[in-house]
């Protein structure tokens, strides 16, 4: 299986990164440099070669992997010293990760739109049956006061 995973080298000095500049500049994939923070760059694919020139030739250098997941997004962007290839996987990241955000975002306002007609039809039943009762309770006060003034109308108070 081919490697993918690019290779940061900070030299410790000028002259270690001098010589895997020179080396690196005559390899054939991705390759950065950055000389005035003393790093290169490598595409994983060499990291094997790289490895065995930096022993062979005695360098001295810090050699750490360019991982990109969720967790060290930020970080990888406000590093100085990123290749193409590992910006790329972080703008494909970020949208991905944009993407979803949109889709969860979606579906939120789905259920809430949901449960608003919910409670929409509700409100409105609740309504109805308010005002049926309602009116058929003032039409028993009606009933009520009807027969009351009867009752007064046929058996006089006096």
């Amino acid at each position: 299986m081919e490697q993918s995973t690019p290779y940061r080298y900070e030299a410790k000095n000028d002259g270690s990164y001098n010589e895997l500049a020179a080396y690196a500049a005559l390899l054939m994939g991705n390759v950065s440099l950055f000389p005035e923070l003393r790093v290169i760059v490598i595409d994983g694919r060499f990291a094997n070669d790289v490895g065995k020139f930096i022993d062979n030739e005695g360098l001295d250098f810090y050699i750490a992997p360019i991982e990109v997941d969720d967790d060290n997004l930020l970080n990888l962007i406000n590093t100085a010293a990123v290749d193409v290839e590992t910006l790329r996987k972080i703008a494909y990241r970020l949208i991905e990760q944009t993407n979803s955000m949109a889709e969860k975002h979606n579906n939120i306002i789905a259920e809430i739109t949901a449960a608003d007609e919910n409670v929409k039809k509700d409100r409105d039943y609740y309504r109805e049956l308010y005002l049926k009762y309602a009116n058929k309770s003032n039409r028993i006060k009606e009933q009520i006061r009807a027969i009351g003034t009867l009752v007064d109308s046929i058996f006089p108070k006096e």
